[in-house]
């Protein structure tokens, strides 16, 4: 590259903020810079059009190469004056122009090369009434032609991002990239107030930019608004040495993946917080659901399934930071990392400080199960890292933890665990969730028995038995069919590894009836039987519990059965219980019946749609029910409601009795 040619510390102030007026055209008296502070230039005009402005802000300049030629990444952001009112923008014009600082031959042109973003449009949820961002990043190769791509209005009515570039017909090459930001045709709509966007500009001596901005107001102005933050005579400088920021990927911009550009230039969470027929102003913001407003982000456990097996916390942080767009890795806890029951692969637990945009746009919509394609991030890192590739599938994200996911320490391998800890839930549980202290976000088979019990391999089951709009006929004996379908594949390796099985209510009804249909056979699902060590009951109905309030929640849904299934005068039980007398003890193996001793609230209706657990306390499974009627095993009581018995906090003497007898059995 050439010396640079630009006055010393031109290039270092061209990087300051500029916080710009409208203006009504390229004439309007402009009566120069001055410097507000520090570091921001102020440009000052005589006309001030209504206090609507501009502020850019130069986040990032990163100097590497393209196609092993020298190059630019940049990255701006323009915050927007005049969004509260009926002056807020409806449409941006953002007009970005290179050319070389001293005049240069057309063959040493600065020539852009890729940007980003590409073609956004709005996806409009007409139930929440809310307009959000859907990111149509495509890849984009080089164009040395003349022509001038096309401009694409993808919609005449709905908020979009349209980014085009062109050349002119002296300079053959592409040097020059519009962005049009258009609010639609709906008077509610408008512009957000802060926007991000990201070039690689390829240069052969220092170069320069110049920004022109165009906008036109809700309010209708008869004159166009123009603001130059960045004019002929006061430029954004390149010399190929001065850098803004720290760029974390590699500094060949020609291998940034689509999943790079759009971390680059995100959407960014505001724009999903301006709601359809109401401007949100600095002291308002979009109004939540109320379980959003009660929980924190960080209440929320995702698992991460499908995670490669060489991967630590660090690396999987660093990978979900990159496929959900997280610019902050350290919101990112990784609680828990080990290896699948199921294949070659490592499941992981994870929470975020803040929930990234990309799942709680879609869990806001009644969304829980995610895939993102990894495979080209997984190849760069075992490129970085000079080891081999194997084709791996999308990295899966999910709330419901249905099946199998395993809690135990990772540094413990999984062929040293000489036993097996098996969690079940209960009626309309959550597998992860029911086993949480109350109000907390400790989960003591994995925070605090995974550290105890160190040679153990604990597992938790989740199924659905959820009550509300239910479309399932499911059955206790359907249920225990698919959960021993699941136990024999997870212990096809060591089907004879002692197991000590943990039941919540419905829970331990299911392992009940998975142990009853195998307790007579004598092929190889009988292994599970004769493996069973212990059983720890948590409030299992053996005899039935009050459903009293759980019916009207059902009404005549195809669930309805299995609600009363688990009533007092069930036949089903009465049937199970009398098999399970019969064949208990299990290979001599120990059962313990832990029942409840406080009243629980139970189910009240607050609307049409809306039931809570604030009805009138009673009495759900009785110490007679769950603890088979002091016929088989013995009983300990707990001074806890129904749903707390199995929701230990952090050094819960209740917990310390139930870790107690696991110890001794395993």
């Amino acid at each position: 590259m050439e010396p640079d040619h630009n006055p010393d510390g031109a290039t270092e102030r061209s990087y300051l903020t500029r916080d710009t007026d409208f203006i009504k055209d390229h004439g309007a008296g402009e009566l120069g810079l001055k410097n507000a502070s520090d570091d921001i230039r102020v440009k000052a005009t005589h006309i001030e059009s209504l206090g609507l402005g501009i502020m850019g802000t130069v986040q990032l300049v990163s100097y590497g190469t393209w196609e092993g030629k020298p190059a630019c990444l940049t990255i701006l952001q323009f915050n927007h004056r005049g969004t509260t009112s009926a002056s807020a923008f409806r449409r941006i014009e953002i007009l970005v122009s290179c050319e070389p600082w001293i005049s240069q031959s057309l063959d040493r042109q600065p020539v852009l090369r890729n940007f980003s973003p590409r073609r956004q449009l709005v996806r409009l949820d007409h139930d929440r009434g809310i307009w959000g961002w859907d990111a149509l990043q495509r890849s984009w190769a080089s164009n040395e032609s003349t022509s001038d791509p096309a401009l694409v209005n993808l919609t005449q009515s709905a908020p979009s991002i349209s980014g085009s570039a062109w050349s002119n017909r002296r300079r053959m090459k592409l040097h020059q990239i519009s962005w049009i930001i258009d609010s639609g045709n709906k008077e509610q709509w408008q512009v957000p107030d802060r926007l991000r966007f990201a070039f690689v500009v390829q240069y052969y001596s220092t170069f320069k930019a110049t920004i022109e901005i165009n906008a036109k107001t809700r309010l209708g102005l008869p004159f166009p608004l123009i603001a130059l933050p960045w004019s002929k005579d006061d430029p954004l400088l390149f010399n190929g040495k001065t850098q803004i920021g720290r760029f974390a990927y590699t500094p060949s911009f020609d291998q940034l993946l689509d999943i790079h550009w759009a971390k680059l230039a995100p959407y960014l969470p505001e724009w999903d917080e301006v709601v359809r027929g109401k401007q949100t102003t600095s002291g308002e913001s979009a109004q939540q659901p109320e379980s959003h407003q009660k929980v924190s982000d960080r209440d929320f456990v995702y698992r991460v399934r499908r995670v490669p097996m060489h991967y630590e916390r660090s690396d999987l942080s660093r990978l979900l930071g990159q496929v959900l767009l997280v610019e902050n890795e350290e919101i990112i806890k990784v609680w828990s990392l080990t290896t699948s029951p199921y294949r070659s692969e490592k499941i992981a637990t994870v929470t975020f400080d803040q929930i990234p945009g990309l799942l709680m746009k879609d869990a806001e919509r009644g969304k829980n199960e995610w895939q993102f394609e990894a495979k080209d991030l997984l190849k760069e890192a075992h490129y970085m890292e000079r080891t081999s590739y194997t084709e791996t599938p999308p990295i899966a994200i999910d709330t419901n933890f249905l099946g199998f996911t395993p809690l135990h320490l990772a540094e413990v391998p999984e062929s040293d665990c000489n036993v097996d800890i098996i969690a079940v839930t209960g009626l309309g549980g959550h597998a992860f969730g029911s086993w949480k202290s109350r109000g907390g976000s400790h989960m003591w088979l994995r925070d605090s028995l995974a550290f105890d019990l160190p040679g153990i391999r604990i597992l938790v089951y989740g199924f659905d038995s959820h009550l509300g709009k239910s479309d399932s006929f499911q059955s206790i004996s359907s249920i225990a069919d698919q959960f021993q379908d699941s136990l024999r594949a997870i212990r096809s390796k060591d089907p004879r590894r002692p197991i000590i099985f943990i039941g919540h209510s419905l829970g331990g009804l299911i392992i009940k009836q998975a142990l009853l249909s195998k307790a007579h056979d004598n092929c190889t699902d009988s292994d599970i039987v004769k493996a069973t060590y212990a059983i720890l009951f948590f409030g299992v109905p053996s005899q039935g519990m009050n459903i009293e309030s759980i019916i009207p929640m059902v009404g005549d849904q195809p669930n309805r059965a299995l609600v009363e299934s688990l009533s007092k005068v069930s036949e089903t039980l009465i049937t199970q219980q009398a098999a399970f007398v019969q064949v208990f003890p299990l290979n001599g193996s120990e059962l313990i019946c832990f029942y409840e001793t406080r009243q629980s609230p139970t189910a009240e209706r607050k609307d049409a749609s809306k039931w809570t657990m604030t009805g009138e306390p009673a009495v759900l499974v009785d110490p007679f029910s769950a603890t088979h009627g002091s016929t088989v095993g013995f009983g300990l009581p707990m001074h806890r409601t129904h749903s707390d018995l199995v929701k230990f906090a952090a050094q819960d003497e209740d917990y310390e009795r139930v870790d107690k007898d696991e110890s001794r059995n395993s």
